[in-house]
């Protein structure tokens, strides 16, 4: 991999301003770490890690297309199996390789990126809670007002009061309460170091003002807040 990509992997590090290091585990494992360079306001060592397991996803995939090895080899060591492991996507892994890679990514095909277990992220502990409001949202008649509350913090997005928006509602129940909603970490607003920030997962944090204040209307959001959500195994 460092051969065919050093290139983009020298891109990748250029990008998030990290140095990549790689530690080497049993039996052609390799841990790789991503270590921010100097002083930073936003950590994006997390971010540089995912860009690179898409990179090795995308190196997996075609030495998976284009050889046509004698016996069948794991993609994660490139060795003969030891104790074959098969996820419901149909991917197969040494039992000790995708054990590894589920403390490293969590519950994810390395090879597909579906998810196969229930997938809990590191959000603080806290509570979520619904209301509902008679005004209106553009483009829907009434919507609910959920708002997450933590040790001196809170948060509130707005949902519409239809079908497809009570359906997002309980979708991101469910990944609060899988702690996928929010995470702790460096806030990209005000820099603050450990503060309570959103991850990955967008809400409408404004009732008016469109996608550039995000905000209503956007037509296409709730497509895509499930579409981001289902990426987490929420569906």
């Amino acid at each position: 991999m460092n051969l065919s990509y050093k290139e983009q992997l020298s891109q990748l590090e250029t990008k998030y301003g990290v140095s990549f290091h790689e530690d080497k585990m049993q039996k052609n494992l390799m841990k790789v770490q991503a270590r921010s360079k100097g002083v930073q306001h936003i950590n994006l060592e997390s971010h540089a890690l995912r860009a690179l397991t898409q990179l090795y996803q995308k190196l997996a995939s075609a030495t998976v297309s284009c050889a046509h090895a004698e016996e069948e080899t794991c993609t994660i060591c490139m060795d003969s199996f030891t104790n074959k492991t098969k996820l419901k996507c149909g991917h197969e892994f040494c039992q000790e390789c995708i054990r590894m890679s589920v403390e490293s990514l969590g519950s994810i095909c390395p090879v597909c990126k579906e998810v196969f277990g229930k997938l809990e992220g590191n959000q603080p502990d806290g509570t979520m809670k619904v209301t509902k409001n008679r005004f209106n949202l553009p483009g829907y008649p009434q919507h609910p007002n959920p708002g997450n509350y933590f040790h001196g913090t809170s948060r509130h997005a707005y949902l519409p009061d239809n079908r497809e928006g009570n359906e997002v509602l309980a979708l991101l129940q469910r990944a609060f309460d899988q702690k996928l909603i929010f995470t702790v970490g460096t806030s990209t607003t005000s820099g603050l170091e450990n503060a309570v920030t959103w991850n990955d997962i967008h809400h409408k944090t404004n009732t008016h003002g469109g996608p550039l204040k995000y905000g209503y209307p956007d037509p296409d959001y709730l497509k895509r807040v499930k579409d981001e959500l289902k990426a987490k195994g929420i569906e």
